[in-house]
């Protein structure tokens, strides 16, 4: 890919440098597609030109969503910088009709593989299907942007504007390293441990992403809650030993080696993020060794006691300064290869986008079930996303190879061990 030119910008519309994390995904984006797509599923609808200005509330609302990502050569390096783009608006399609509320997984996977030019702003999309008494929304969205997290913040602010509430703007939130500095002032930052070195390839282009999903009802999750409360972990350390096991049952070549587990962390706590929607997010890299003999709950165990030791402050600075310094050596697409397989490498990813911290309830709709769906554009590299809203457990599995039979190990495993 030609080297990106420098673009005619006033320093007027400039809103601020991206931050390390920001800039690997908008690296790696110049190879595959790097974004995420989460699905609402509401009870109830609105009228399309509603849905429209909902969107345009929210926009005006979260600086993030008015922003496009422009490079600017400097020498051999390559500079990138949010750009307020004022005018931009949230695209939305409109899909009517049952056909589509019942198999917007179609949608799903159609709105996974279409990339994003991040020149262009905004970088989010909507896609509505509505039938008489449903709706179901599809947001996507550039990961430079955003985390899970904050997509689930966009979500509630939507809904707040769609019935009626009003929407107070937000500042422009800083990078991860910015609020690091300031909440770590004085302390150390070792680098973080090197990764295994293994190698993850990049799938073809025009790969297409495959998806499946299983629910959980209320009872379902509570048991299994209150199960691993009990075994001394929690419902991710369940998520990642389910998907260990199953791995291991699908996969010879698993079964006599460490598997390689990653799992985003989030910094929100760590950094004093409240309600702000950015990209506050780390690695979390999981290892389990070969040991036949080990239990459900004591892998799970294990994977509470690792990802534990990546949310901590030393741990957070180790990882953004290892990742800024790699980013900075970084003058073109092929040299961010390494690093985003570095980065990423692991056998599966398990992201656990947790409990939706608010009521599902805005007026006349009800917020009935979240889904979420990413793919590294890495082959052999499954993602399995977890969301939990009105206490019901939603998994979504994506890959480019088919994911069914791995879902359902999965899912034999969770309702087995609860």
């Amino acid at each position: 890919m030609a080297q990106p030119e420098t673009p005619n910008v006033s320093p007027d519309t400039l809103a601020r440098p991206l931050g390390a994390s920001e800039q690997l995904f908008w690296w790696m984006n110049q190879r595959r597609n790097v974004q995420f797509v989460n699905a609402f599923e509401i009870a109830g609808t609105a009228p399309e030109q509603s849905w429209s200005r909902a969107l345009d509330a929210v926009q005006q609302r979260h600086p993030l969503l008015r922003v496009s990502i422009q490079p600017r050569q400097e020498g051999e390096k390559t500079s990138l910088m949010f750009v307020n783009v004022p005018a931009s608006r949230i695209p939305l399609r409109i899909i009517p009709g049952t056909a589509a509320v019942l198999d917007w997984e179609k949608e799903l996977r159609q709105e996974l593989a279409t990339p994003f030019e991040p020149t262009n702003a905004p970088l989010m999309r909507a896609v509505l299907m509505q039938n008489e008494d449903h709706s179901v929304l599809l947001l996507t969205v550039y990961h430079s942007l955003f985390d899970g997290i904050s997509l689930n913040f966009v979500v509630r602010d939507l809904l707040t504007a769609l019935s009626g509430g009003s929407l107070e703007p937000l500042p422009l939130p800083p990078p991860s390293e910015t609020l690091l500095a300031q909440t770590t002032a004085g302390s150390s930052m070792p680098p973080a441990p090197p990764d295994p070195p293994r190698h993850l390839e990049y799938v073809p282009a025009k790969t297409q992403p495959m998806t499946a999903r299983a629910f959980f009802d209320a009872k379902q999750t509570s048991a299994l809650i209150e199960r691993a409360k009990r075994e001394g972990t929690t419902m991710h350390g369940a998520l990642c030993a389910a998907a260990v096991l199953a791995g291991r049952e699908a996969h010879v070549e698993w079964r006599n080696r460490d598997v390689l587990i990653d799992s985003p962390v989030s910094y929100r706590k760590l950094l004093g993020v409240q309600e702000e929607s950015g990209l506050y997010i780390g690695g979390g890299k999981m290892i389990f060794a070969p040991d036949p003999a080990a239990t459900f709950w004591e892998i799970a165990r294990s994977a509470k006691e690792q990802i534990s030791k990546a949310v901590s402050g030393e741990a957070a600075a180790g990882f953004l300064q290892q990742l800024t310094g790699a980013v900075e050596n970084i003058t073109t697409p092929s040299d961010s290869d390494q690093l985003a397989s570095m980065a990423f490498i692991s056998d599966l990813m398990v992201s656990n986008i947790g409990v939706l911290p608010y009521s599902s309830e805005f007026g006349p709709l009800k917020l009935e079930a979240a889904w979420g769906a990413l793919l590294m554009s890495f082959a052999n590299l499954p993602t399995l996303m977890a969301l939990t809203t009105n206490g019901q457990l939603c998994l979504m599995l994506a890959d480019y190879s088919p994911v069914d039979a791995l879902l359902t190990s999965i899912v034999h495993l969770l309702r087995e061990a609860a």
